[in-house]
């Protein structure tokens, strides 16, 4: 017994690490129009592959234009003369969490970009 529960450490902690998502994988999800609600009335975040994005609220005339990078999991960006907060990204599913400071964001992929 005592040799069986050293052997399910390693295979439960080898098949966790699997799971974990790289950059890249966070990089190709990310991609797309994201927002509170899959209408995104209230505003979108729109991530690019070229590592640009969008913010903007229901004024169109206000948004953000910047660039971002995923690096160890995290995700930074500049818009203008603003420095985005670093946050964690991870999936939950088709939702886009971010995290920064116990503060979390789930948002949804708007259906209507």
């Amino acid at each position: 017994m005592r040799a069986v529960l050293p052997a399910l450490a390693f295979v439960l902690a080898t098949g966790a690490a699997a799971l974990a998502a790289t950059d890249a994988n966070l990089k190709t999800k990310i991609v797309g129009t994201w927002g509170e609600s899959a209408a995104c009335a209230e505003g979108a975040l729109v991530f690019k592959a070229d590592g640009s994005f969008i913010s903007r609220d229901k004024d169109p005339n206000n948004q953000l234009i910047g660039a971002y990078e995923i690096s160890d999991g995290k995700l930074n960006g500049k818009a203008e003369d603003h420095e985005m907060p670093e946050m964690t990204v991870s999936f939950d599913g088709e939702t886009l969490i971010m995290s920064s400071g116990g503060n979390i964001d789930r948002l949804t992929r708007c259906t209507n970009p």
